[in-house]
């Protein structure tokens, strides 16, 4: 029955790309990714698209964890090879800083993994690793996030892989000695998007635990550092997580793409969602041309590219690539 069902999903996914006016229009393949993949976190630097890590492939036990990074350049159309994260650490988003990356936290190795509390920072001109102060605790799948010189860790799932916890912690990227502590965040979650925009990180959508029950938010809240609380902003249209590698900011709006909505059934999504801090609103755009699970989206080039992700659940990550219009 399972089976079934993912069939008549991928068939009507399918058709839905060859219809006018539905998912797919405006949007042409472009160079697949080297490794199928999904949940690989992902910046852009120099104008290439870096992704990290992730899962590669479910071997029918678990779920594999890489430590690989690719590189996609728009002007060539072409992938390339990196230096390989210092270990397979999934469930982690980054934070660009000029030329560098930070990672905190994360799941260590292949599903399911222990949450870990190390920080690491990739230096794209040296092609290397270099470690970072530790957070607190160990934290996975929380939002990392940098406003001016200052890095946010904020939520993630604690050791048990259930709890889920609403920490927010705060380094110095000018003094980098040790995390401090902020205002918390008001509706904990894990596996959300921290999007700087404005002065403000914006922590949307998400899920409450990982193991176990884990029901998809809609929450969406703005940090305002100068004040260190936290405001309620306009909730996701639907519950949604799993987006976070496609979550950017494009021409002063908040870009989320693809995910998944437990609540209503739905283990990936093709929507692309679109957030207005002036109007406080959020409207849809053009969705993609399959629904999928954490794809990584990014603009280049001013035009939106998408790779990876997984098309059914997280058990089927796949490699395909589009190039589509900007919302």
């Amino acid at each position: 029955m399972a089976e079934r069902g993912r069939a008549l999903r991928l068939a009507l996914a399918a058709l839905a790309a060859l219809l006018p006016g539905c998912a797919g229009e405006g949007y042409e393949e472009a160079a697949a990714a080297p490794v199928a993949r999904v949940e690989g976190p992902s910046a852009v630097l120099g104008g290439r698209l870096y992704v990290f890590g992730g899962f590669t492939h479910h071997d029918g036990r678990t779920l594999r964890a890489t430590p690989r990074v690719d590189v996609y350049d728009p002007e060539r159309g072409a992938w390339s090879q990196a230096a390989e994260m210092p270990a397979a650490i999934t469930h982690r988003n980054p934070a660009a800083d000029g030329d560098s990356v930070w990672f905190a936290g994360g799941f260590a190795g292949d599903h399911p993994g222990p949450a870990v509390a190390e920080v690491w920072r990739y230096e794209i001109a040296a092609d290397r690793w270099q470690p970072g102060p530790p957070l607190p605790a160990p934290r996975a799948g929380g939002a990392l996030a940098r406003l001016g010189r200052t890095l946010h860790y904020v939520g993630g799932f604690g050791p048990d892989r259930r709890t889920t916890h609403g920490d927010h912690w705060a380094l110095d990227l000018d003094a980098p000695q040790g995390w401090a502590p902020r205002a918390p965040l008001p509706c904990s979650r894990g596996h959300l998007a921290g999007v700087p925009l404005g002065g403000r990180l914006h922590a949307v959508g998400g899920q409450h635990g990982h193991d176990g029950p884990h029901p998809d938010l809609a929450c969406h809240h703005a940090y305002l550092p100068d004040e260190d609380r936290w405001l309620e902003r306009a909730t996701l249209p639907s519950p949604r997580s799993h987006f976070e590698p496609g979550a950017f900011v494009w021409r002063e709006r908040i870009v989320i793409v693809g995910g998944r909505n437990n609540r209503a059934g739905q283990p990936t999504l093709a929507d692309v969602s679109l957030y207005d801090p002036a109007r406080d609103a959020w409207s849809e755009a053009r969705p993609l041309p399959l629904a999928l699970l954490a794809p990584v989206a990014a603009p280049l080039e001013g035009r939106l590219f998408v790779t990876m992700g997984s098309r059914d659940d997280w058990r089927h990550p796949q490699a395909q690539s589009w190039l589509g219009p900007l919302p």
